[in-house]
């Protein structure tokens, strides 16, 4: 799965004007992408069933954070 982020981001650069680099060890991201379920701390918590609903984001200054989750329940497949 995490190739197919990877590949995702990569797509994004080439259509829009973003720029991403993976961050490593104590290097402060401007977002983070999780794979979470039920109430998870934002105030939009996913059910624990196949809703339908893959994820959502805020960007870095909605609430002093950067997040894009994906509803974690959810079958992910690259096909």
């Amino acid at each position: 799965m995490l190739q197919q982020i990877r590949e995702s981001f990569n797509d994004w650069t080439k259509y829009t004007d973003l720029r991403f680099r993976e961050v490593i060890g104590t290097e402060t991201a401007d977002f983070n992408l999780t794979f979470v379920f039920g109430e998870h701390g934002d105030g939009a918590p996913f059910d624990d069933t196949k809703s339908g609903q893959l994820g959502h984001a805020f960007f870095p200054w909605q609430r002093n954070r950067g997040e894009i989750h994906f509803h974690a329940t959810e079958n992910w497949t690259d096909k």
